[in-house]
């Protein structure tokens, strides 16, 4: 049996936020400006980066003014770009810090578990 040639749609990619496999076709065209998850991260290796940088400087403002114990909760979780993101700069929001992403995925000081 042969397999009908077609393009390749995803590909692995090594983002910003970490290794990904993206959809190379995720990408729209509205009155010249092009947009999707995919094509963000293959053109600027991130996804919405401005909206990213806003949580976390959020958080590190939540944990300077009330301390430890920063509790987030990435209620979009699209593709886990803001997830992944909290979860590598746990370390600055305090050794307590918990959050929750799509999935019931927690992180506990930088460390990924299923919550019971």
């Amino acid at each position: 049996m042969s397999l009908p040639e077609r393009p390749i749609a995803f590909v692995l990619a090594a983002s910003n936020h970490c290794t990904m496999i993206v959809n190379r076709n995720d990408v729209a065209v509205h009155n010249n400006f092009a947009y999707g998850v995919g094509h963000q991260i293959l053109s600027t290796s991130s996804f919405d980066a401005s909206e990213v940088s806003f949580v976390l400087r959020l958080l590190t403002l939540r944990r300077r003014y009330f301390g430890d114990g920063v509790f987030a909760i990435d209620g979009g979780a699209n593709i886990g770009c803001a997830f992944d993101r909290m979860g590598s700069s746990n370390a600055r929001l305090g050794q307590r810090a918990e959050l929750r992403g799509a999935g019931n995925r927690v992180l506990r000081a930088g460390r990924q578990s299923r919550d019971q």
